[in-house]
């Protein structure tokens, strides 16, 4: 057993320390339930077409966002399915698909830029910036001829179940089935939230998360116009299988595959190990790992 793990923690290091510099070239990939590398091509091979692919991200970083084009751009293109996939992106409200759906239209066209784009989903200002890394999923979209959809729910809608409870919300907001996440989910989430809203605001907070998993599942099914649809979300959402995972499967019957985004230069060799292995309590934290540089 030692010597298994020693072997193990040498494969981490060489990941980190041979990891191309280029982004495009520079990743790593990990099937977490044999623990071993894997190619996007050997992932594609076991996939049909019919499948939700949920990429967990951390936020605002090139290197995760380049590396979500990388995965979008394979399993199209090995799947052969150019121009029949869909991708969901968090930070788009389902409400705004119209305008989602023109202004992509306009940057698919090449009548408009994608800083264009961000102002068009974003307005001017800071935010334009913050999301450019995005533009390299995007990017991967138009060159496949693919979909946008926008999935998560209005802030002020969250806002106010915050404030005044789920019930206080127009039914036709709330998604059919909805159910509150369970009890590891709500224990990972309390420990997140420890320190940074008054302990009262705690498990309405949490109400809002699980209603924000529940809107972003149902609405890829409402939306999406393709058997296989990508979710680009926030990593919190669906380690270890919880949140907007367990979601799709009220709302959907295609299989759920999860795939965690994380960079090396912010993961050390030994989180990397941690991120490999299952936790004792939650087990796995993804189908998949994907490590760029």
């Amino acid at each position: 057993m030692k010597n298994k793990k020693t072997v193990f923690l040498i494969i981490v290091l060489l990941m980190v320390c041979f990891i191309g510099s280029a982004h495009s070239a520079g990743f790593k990939m990990f099937d977490l339930k044999t623990k071993s590398e894997i190619t996007l091509g050997e992932l594609s091979s076991t996939l049909d077409g019919n499948e939700n692919i949920v990429l967990g991200e951390y936020h605002y970083t090139l290197p995760i966002q380049d590396g979500e084009g990388i995965i979008i751009r394979s399993i199209v293109k090995n799947l052969g399915l150019q121009g029949a996939f869909t991708v969901g992106w968090e930070f788009l409200n389902y409400v705004e698909q119209s305008h989602i759906s023109l202004a992509f239209d306009q940057f698919a066209r090449g009548d408009i830029l994608g800083d264009d784009l961000m102002i068009a989903f974003f307005g001017k200002g800071s935010d334009v910036e913050m999301n450019r890394p995005y533009l390299k999923v995007m990017e991967a979209i138009r060159d496949l001829d693919g979909e946008l959809i926008g999935t998560n729910a209005l802030r002020s809608v969250k806002k106010q179940i915050i404030d005044d409870g789920l019930d206080s919300i127009a039914p036709e907001l709330v998604p059919p089935q909805i159910e509150i996440g369970g009890a590891n989910y709500r224990e990972r989430f309390l420990a997140t939230m420890h320190g940074h809203v008054p302990p009262e605001k705690v498990e309405p907070y949490f109400i809002a998360q699980s209603y924000t998993d529940s809107v972003m599942a149902y609405q890829v099914g409402q939306l999406s116009s393709n058997n296989l649809s990508f979710l680009v979300v926030g990593a919190f959402h669906t380690d270890y299988r919880d949140g907007v995972i367990k979601q799709f499967a009220r709302y959907s019957s295609n299989e759920t595959i999860t795939i965690k985004i994380v960079s090396s230069a912010q993961f050390g060799p030994s989180e990397l190990e941690a991120l490999l292995n299952p936790h004792p309590k939650y087990g796995p934290v993804a189908d998949y790992l994907f490590v760029v540089d």
